[in-house]
Parts: C-alpha cells; structure tokens; sequence
C-alpha cells in the first residue's frame, strides 16, 4: 500500500509541474529556440525574402520578437531605415507616435550591426524595443523585439535569450 501511495504521490507531481522545455522553429535559412508561453504568430516567405514572428502567449502578456530577412547583400544603412520606416507606418493608423533614437553602430551576437532603439504608445501603454540589422552569409537580418515597460523585467530574460539562441545558417 506505501508503495502505492508513493507512485500516486510521485505521479500527481509530475502532472502537475510546470512545463520548461523550449520550442524549436527551424528553416532553411534560420533555426531559434522559443520559450514555452510564446508562440509563433506569423511566418511568411516571400521568395526573396522571409518573416517570422513569436510572441508572449496570454491575454495580459506583451513581447515580440520579428526576424525578417532579405536573401541578397543589402546596404545595413538602407536595411535599418527601410525597417524604421515599415515600423512607423505600421502604427501611424494606431496613433502610437513612435519615436526612435539615433542609429548606432553595435554587435549582435558577435556580427557587426546597427541597431536603433524605439519607444511609443499602444494601447494606452507605454513600449519599448529595439531593431537590430546584420548580415551573415550573403543575407541581411532585421531583429525586432518589443514589450510593454510595465512588462520590461518579465520579459528580459526571453529576449535575452532569443537574441542569442539565433542560429543563421
């Protein structure tokens, strides 16, 4: 009978804990490792290009991370404002008011990069992120990530970890 009681007991814990194993995306041009409660929201290939989204799961979470890419060499310069651009008209309808800081000059994993950090309002919230552009294997990557700040210390930790699980291939 302990013996049975020790297996039941053994068998409810383990139902009921939490879940930590990652989830994997995996193409042909990227492979990135996700946190369980986020999801993989849009994905689409344009032929010359490609577009990936994950997101915080629940309805009162915030975090995004876009990976968008060109298969040519473009100009970072031209890559970053073009991407600004695309940014900013896609929430001039939401009255967000998005402003961003100067372009600089930085590393993404160990890439030469530029990147631009960014604020606005959504929702009657105030959000923050950053782009990154960098070029690897002829190609040249976009690195969005975004959060509300009430969200800021919750979400670090993933996107720190986003940032370095991408793998170019």
């Amino acid at each position: 009978m302990r013996l049975f009681i020790s297996f039941l007991i053994i068998a409810i814990c383990c139902s009921c804990s939490k879940e930590t194993k990652e989830k994997n995306y995996i193409s042909k041009d990227i492979e990135i490792d996700y946190p369980i409660g986020w999801k993989i929201t849009d994905q689409e290939d344009f032929g010359t290009g490609k577009y990936f989204a994950v997101e915080k799961s629940g309805f009162n979470a915030s975090g995004v991370v876009t990976i968008s890419l060109l298969e040519s060499d473009y100009d970072l310069e031209k890559w970053i404002k073009l991407n600004i651009e695309q940014l900013k008209s896609s929430f001039t309808l939401k009255k967000a008011d998005v402003k961003f800081g100067k372009i600089i000059k930085t590393k993404f994993q160990n890439l030469d990069a530029l990147s631009s950090e960014y604020k606005m309002k959504l929702l009657g919230l105030d959000h923050s992120g950053i782009i990154y552009v960098f070029s690897k294997n002829g190609k040249v990557f976009a690195f969005m990530q975004q959060g509300a700040d009430e969200d800021s210390d919750e979400n670090e930790e993933a996107f720190i970890h986003l940032k370095n699980n991408l793998v170019i291939k």
